[in-house]
């Protein structure tokens, strides 16, 4: 997998959501004496997911899913079963997003801008889809170090705990998100995370 390229292109797509803590006015034109705090708990009515939005405030996650999957390499191996069933679910999706060229932006940007102010999804697809990208977007720092070790004999315990971690981490965050879309309840207890989805995508 070309890394070095995708990094890039994260890279170039963090622009893209430069505008995620800085929204047009919303905070402030609620109650500038409130606090964050009430405002988003005023902005949540939404803690149920129902219907066919579980499934669809899912989808947005095969975007982390995607671009951390290489760092569970060591995992892989180590527990051959995951890798064999990291090559039947992930592996097939994907070669065909490694195959379409710009893919990971297109689908980043159509995440980000293309769903923040649609309202003709509900709020909660709105909510996933701003959060599964901010998910995608932790994972620059740990390809940037991993970048800038490239060729530096590093040795294996320290590259294989570093890249556990970062694995364990967006993994765990991935799989709460999904658990409780398909339970119906909205995946909102990620620290400084969820709150940043849920200013990106405002009160409607």
């Amino acid at each position: 997998m070309k890394r070095s390229f995708f990094l890039h292109i994260l890279l170039l797509a963090i622009v893209g959501v430069s505008g995620f803590v800085a929204q047009p006015n919303i905070v402030r034109q609620t109650s500038r004496h409130s606090s964050n705090t009430h405002q988003l708990s005023m902005w949540g009515n939404d803690d149920q997911i129902e219907g066919a939005d579980r499934l669809k405030s899912c989808f947005p996650y095969l975007l982390p899913l995607l671009d951390g999957d290489h760092f569970g390499q060591f995992i892989y191996s180590r527990i051959p079963f995951l890798g064999v069933m990291d090559n039947i679910i992930l592996r097939p999706i994907e070669n065909i997003y490694e195959a379409i060229p710009f893919a990971p932006v297109i689908f980043f940007f159509a995440l980000t801008l293309g769903t923040r102010r649609n309202t003709s999804l509900s709020r909660s697809v709105r909510f996933n889809a701003q959060q599964a990208c901010l998910i995608d977007i932790m994972l620059i720092l740990p390809e940037v170090i991993g970048g800038s070790v490239t060729g530096v004999a590093v040795p294996r315990y320290l590259m294989e705990s570093c890249s556990n971690f970062v694995y364990y981490t967006y993994m765990a965050m991935v799989l709460y998100s999904i658990t409780s879309n398909l339970r119906g309840q909205k995946p909102n207890q990620i620290p400084v995370l969820s709150e940043a989805a849920e200013m990106a995508v405002g009160p409607f």
